[in-house]
């Protein structure tokens, strides 16, 4: 990124937030990590969606 465009994104909405998730992100990552597939939590996602807040 040059530093025009990193005086770009300083301007974005929650630009440091952004730069938190990022970090997270790759902080989580584990090589040959073997995760449930996405259908294990739909019936969580279903409850969770359907709560009347």
């Amino acid at each position: 990124m040059s530093a025009e465009e990193a005086a770009c994104f300083e301007q974005l909405p929650f630009f440091k937030e952004k730069l938190l998730m990022r970090h997270w992100d790759e902080e989580g990552k584990v090589a040959n990590l073997t995760v449930p597939n996405l259908e294990s939590y739909k019936e969580l996602l279903t409850e969770h969606l359907s709560c009347k807040r």
